[in-house]
Order: structure tokens, then C-alpha cells, then sequence
């Protein structure tokens, strides 16, 4: 699936995580704070955009999916307890079999 053009407005509020090569494919699209928390979940900081490569990145999934007490994800705002988690195995699920890097912002 080819990644559509967003609006200003969206781009703004939106943050969408690709495969890198030809033609972008995309793999997720969050709000943007929901975007932020998860690299931040995932160790990465809250970078508004950037490139990693999809073994790292599934390799940090993996290791936030451990059923671990430090991997609890409490709700916090608007956001339901667990969410993070979801969210991780939905980009886990993605990136499985991809090689090269995957793109955010």
C-alpha cells in the first residue's frame, strides 16, 4: 500500500510509520502525541521523525512485548491501559519479514 498525500493540517497531527524503498509502504498511522509516546515507549526519545533499521525497531518491539513489570503500560489521558502494547505487536506484526529501514514522522 502506497502511502496517500496528507494535508498541512494532518501532517501536523498525524504520525505515520513506512518501509523504506520505492515507494514508502506504510505500516501505521497514530496521533501524533500517540506516535511520540511510543518511541518514547519503545527507548527511542520523542525524535518527530527519523529512520531506523527494521531489525532494530522489531527487536525493541520485541523486547517491550516481554512480560515484564517494566513493561506495563498504564492508561494515561486519553489513552487506554495497554494501548502501547497494542500498538507494539500491530508494528511488530508489520515489520515481520521486512528488511532494510523503516521511516516515522
Amino acid at each position: 500500500m502506497t502511502a496517500p498525500r496528507l494535508s498541512h493540517e494532518a501532517r501536523l497531527t498525524t504520525m505515520r510509520f513506512a518501509l523504506e524503498g520505492r515507494e514508502s509502504t506504510l505500516v501505521l498511522e497514530l496521533r501524533r502525541e500517540d506516535g511520540l509516546d511510543l518511541l518514547e515507549w519503545l527507548g527511542l526519545d520523542r525524535p518527530e521523525f527519523g529512520r531506523i533499521a527494521v531489525s532494530t525497531l522489531a527487536a525493541l518491539c520485541r523486547r517491550r512485548l516481554w512480560p515484564m513489570a517494566r513493561n506495563l503500560d498504564p492508561a494515561c489521558g486519553v489513552r487506554a491501559e495497554g494501548a502501547l502494547r497494542e500498538l507494539t505487536q500491530r508494528l511488530l506484526v508489520a515489520l515481520d519479514g521486512a528488511e532494510g529501514a523503516a521511516v516515522f514522522g
